[in-house]
């Protein structure tokens, strides 16, 4: 499965929400080299009381997952974060706390979750 079959079936799941792909953690233009990450998805949930930013972590293969050693880079810009891949691909007593996991089939596009910890940014 890929990547954009991912991205596109979290979308469909936050039609009311604020959906970006690829977002940057800063300032392209004052970041030193490396310095940057970059999101795969965040999602704000549009509400000016409580707002709520979630961010996605795609992942298409378990090495890409069991190498990932810069995720928790993304904890301070989001209120969840969240392991999304195809179902089956990483366990559930595989992701680490805070972290959620968001499993896409690859057959209908849904999206089921495993509720991430939610943090106060």
């Amino acid at each position: 499965m890929r990547a954009d079959l991912i991205l596109r079936a979290l979308a469909r799941r936050h039609t009311s929400d604020i959906f970006l792909t690829e977002v940057k953690t800063g300032p392209t233009l004052t970041a030193s080299k490396g310095e940057l990450r970059r999101i795969d998805a965040l999602v704000i949930k549009q509400s000016w009381a409580r707002p709520l930013f979630t961010a996605y972590e795609v992942k298409v293969s378990r090495s890409d997952f069991l190498n990932d050693d810069k995720w928790t880079e993304y904890l301070p810009y989001c209120h969840r974060f969240y392991f999304a891949c195809p179902a089956g691909l990483i366990q559930r007593d595989e992701v680490p706390d805070p972290a959620g996991l968001a499993w896409v089939d690859p057959d209908t596009l849904e999206v089921s979750v495993r509720k991430a910890a939610r943090s106060r940014m």
